[in-house]
C-alpha cells in the first residue's frame, strides 16, 4: 500500500488488486467480489500530521503513543516567513547525529567557531525533553542556540539572535538502516530579518552540514566511550537518550 498506493477519499486503494481498507484498516471494497472475507483487515498505525510532516508511531511492543508531536504555531505564522524544507542522507546511526546538537565543543573545531560556546543543558522534570542552551555570540552570526530535543528522531532548534529575531529548524529523522538516517529540515525566520539576511542565515545552516559529513561517513558509535570532566553536555544526553531503549 505504501508504493504505489491510492487514497480513495477516506480509503487507500491496493495498487495490486484494488482492495480497498478504510482508516481502521477493514477491507471496504474489492472491485471483482462483492463477498469481503472477515480476515480481510490490515494492521493500522497511531498517526498525526504537524508541522507538514506525517508521524506514524511504532513501538516493538505495540504499546498507545507516550507522547503528543510538538505542534509549531511559527509554520503558520504571518510573522515568519514561508517555511523551506530540505531532506538529505546521513551515512550514520540516528543517535549520532542527535548527539552532534548536544556536542558544543564541536562547533569550535568543525564549524570554526572562535571558542567553544558557553552551554548548559537541562532536562525537563518528567524526564521527556532534554534541552540546550548555548552563547554564540562570538560565531559569524552571533546568537544564542536553544535545542529541545524531544527524543533522538526530532529536535526544535532557536537561533535567536536578538529581540523577536530568530530562525527556527524543525529536525526529523527517519532511520533507513541501522548507519543511515534520512533527514527532513523545516526551517523558517522572522519577517522583520527575512529580506535582510534570511536566506544567507538558512543557508549557512546547511552549509554546516558540510563540516559535519566527512566526521559522520567515519565515526564509529562507542557504548562506553572516554569523556573527561568538560564533557558535561555529552554525558548529560547519553543518560537521557537511554530511556528510547528497551
Amino acid at each position: 500500500l505504501g508504493v504505489e498506493g491510492r487514497v480513495i477519499g477516506e480509503s487507500i486503494r491496493c495498487p495490486f488488486h484494488g482492495w480497498r481498507y478504510d482508516s481502521t484498516g477493514q477491507c471496504v471494497e474489492i472491485p471483482y467480489c462483492e463477498d469481503i472475507p472477515e480476515r480481510a483487515k490490515i494492521r493500522t498505525w497511531p498517526s498525526c500530521e504537524a508541522n507538514g510532516d506525517i508521524m506514524m508511531w511504532y513501538h516493538p511492543q505495540e504499546q498507545p503513543p507516550a507522547w503528543e508531536v510538538p505542534v509549531l504555531e511559527e509554520f503558520s505564522s504571518d510573522e515568519w516567513s514561508q517555511p523551506q524544507t530540505w531532506e538529505f542522507t546521513i551515512p550514520n546511526h540516528v543517535q549520532n547525529i542527535a548527539e552532534n546538537t548536544c556536542d558544543p565543543v564541536h562547533f569550535q573545531f568543525v564549524h570554526r567557531m572562535p571558542i567553544t560556546p558557553p552551554n548548559k543543558i537541562t532536562v525537563d522534570e518528567d524526564g521527556r525533553v532534554l534541552r540546550l542552551i548555548a552563547d554564540a555570540t562570538e560565531s559569524d552570526f552571533p546568537s544564542e542556540l536553544q535545542v529541545a530535543m524531544h527524543n533522538p528522531g526530532l529536535a526544535v532548534v532557536r537561533n535567536v539572535y536578538g529581540p523577536g529575531a530568530e530562525m527556527l529548524v524543525y529536525s526529523t529523522a527517519q532511520p533507513v538502516s541501522k548507519n543511515e538516517t534520512h533527514m527532513r529540515w523545516t526551517l523558517s525566520v522572522t519577517k522583520n530579518i527575512v529580506d535582510v539576511a534570511g536566506d544567507e542565515m538558512m543557508r549557512g545552516i546547511k552549509e554546516g552540514i558540510g563540516d559535519d559529513m566527512p566526521i559522520w561517513q567515519h565515526k564509529v558509535y562507542k557504548a562506553k566511550p572516554v569523556f573527561c570532566k568538560a564533557d558535561e553536555s555529552l554525558v548529560g544526553f547519553r543518560k537521557w537518550v537511554r530511556q528510547f531503549y528497551l
